[in-house]
């Protein structure tokens, strides 16, 4: 059983959930392509074309950002302000994961660890409210970091915030190659596919589940 003191959790799909479906769909109104041809655009598990990997990594401002997705998928008659909010539609709170990660943090020290960019975690920080406040200062984000998973950078920083020992820390996401990379590092990783299997993978990790 590992002696766990830190719970590092990664955002999209696990403490807010993530449908880029709806993005896709207004997106289709400003262009040519399909829903599914602009779905496609924005992958669900990985940075797959360079203007992601660029702006999830903080190398691009996300004014550049939206004039290279608007060449990109041909966008006509959307102005900055309108694809920001269009392209921040994709999430909804996880009311379980997050009040599980409010009651560990009355005993364990929890961080946040995310692709993100600057658009998509305002909008989450003011989906979440005062629960950002389960993370403190505890974050760590590709955009500010300049590393992405599955880089070792972005979760070496995430165990360095919690001053803890890699050994010392449970890493959950909801994709099974980013798990993997965490636990080659050393920590516990956890797999994400639902509420009560998370709990079973806490308690087996040791962790006291409220």
């Amino acid at each position: 059983m590992a002696n766990i003191s830190a719970v590092i959790s990664d955002l999209g799909g696990v403490i807010v959930h993530v449908d880029k479906s709806r993005m896709a769909t207004q997106l289709q109104k400003y262009s040519p392509l399909t829903a599914t041809q602009i779905l496609g655009e924005f992958s669900a598990t990985s940075y797959a074309n360079g203007v992601d990997v660029a702006f999830g990594k903080g190398l691009i401002k996300p004014e550049e950002f939206y004039e290279k997705v608007k060449e990109q998928l041909r966008l006509q008659g959307l102005n900055f302000q309108q694809f920001k909010r269009i392209y921040s539609d994709i999430f909804s709170r996880n009311e379980q994961v997050i009040s599980l990660l409010r009651a560990l943090s009355k005993k364990y020290k929890v961080g946040l660890l995310s692709n993100t960019d600057p658009i998509h975690f305002k909008a989450v920080q003011q989906l979440l409210g005062k629960d950002m406040e389960i993370f403190g200062n505890r974050l760590s984000l590709s955009f500010e970091i300049g590393s992405a998973k599955p880089e070792p950078e972005i979760w070496l920083r995430s165990v360095g915030a919690l001053n803890v020992q890699v050994q010392q820390c449970a890493y959950i996401d909801d994709v099974p190659a980013y798990v993997k990379a965490a636990s080659k590092l050393g920590l516990y990783g956890i797999y994400y596919a639902s509420y009560p299997q998370l709990v079973a993978d806490f308690r087996k990790a040791g962790i006291t589940v409220p």
